[in-house]
């Protein structure tokens, strides 16, 4: 399975990265725009097939995810390529109203590789629990 992270720059890239450890001890291989583009690539050509090419989106978001415009393209991108999102919003973060009913609880930092691993443990059973989110 393969998972596109997107996050904040701001305050998300520990928290992106931390999801994709999760996902890698699991067998799951993830995309994180810091650690995986391509040297001298057109970003938002990039990200975009990485999109298109996932198989999920975690939307990591976090106070600063609001006014993020990289989120704003992914979250976009993952829509018009209709692939299910994954929302896990840290405490004190708006979730954007197209990803709302995706949401789960929010949580706190500290929780957040928790969080992460139940996704895993999720997908181990095709995500009986977790509402799909498609347009």
């Amino acid at each position: 399975m393969n998972v596109f992270i997107s996050y904040s720059t701001e305050d998300g890239l520990d928290l992106a990265l931390e999801a994709a450890h999760v996902f890698g001890e699991n067998g799951m291989y993830s995309w994180v725009w810091h650690r995986d583009r391509k040297s001298g690539e057109y970003t938002f050509d990039e990200i975009a097939e990485n999109i298109r090419d996932c198989d999920y989106v975690l939307y990591v978001c976090t106070e600063s995810s609001a006014g993020s415009r990289g989120q704003r393209f992914e979250r976009n991108t993952a829509l018009a390529f209709e692939k299910d999102i994954w929302v896990i919003p840290l405490d004190g973060a708006q979730v954007p109203p197209a990803l709302v009913c995706r949401n789960r609880n929010p949580i706190s930092a500290s929780a957040f590789k928790d969080e992460c691993q139940k996704l895993v443990d999720e997908s181990k059973g095709g995500f009986p629990n977790w509402p799909r989110y498609r347009t």
